[in-house]
């Protein structure tokens, strides 16, 4: 992860931060197994959905949870 601060004045900074595409991967990876074991996915029984369908149905969450948790490290 590349962190770069810049003051803009006196009171306010810009932070540009840039992580690593396996990075985010892995955490991706680690959110939907987590919630794999939760999820009630039709055809699958109650937590044994494979997390490539877990991925699928909701890409958008995990995406967002993996961010969040990359930046709060």
């Amino acid at each position: 992860m590349e962190i770069e601060a810049k003051k803009v004045d006196s009171a306010n900074a810009k932070v540009e931060a840039k992580v690593s595409k396996q990075k985010v991967e892995e955490q991706e990876n680690k959110i939907a197994k987590k919630i794999a074991k939760d999820a009630k996915i039709d055809g699958f029984r109650k937590g044994k959905a494979p997390a490539t369908v877990v991925k699928k149905l909701y890409k958008d969450n995990i995406e967002q949870d993996s961010i969040a948790q990359i930046f709060q490290k």
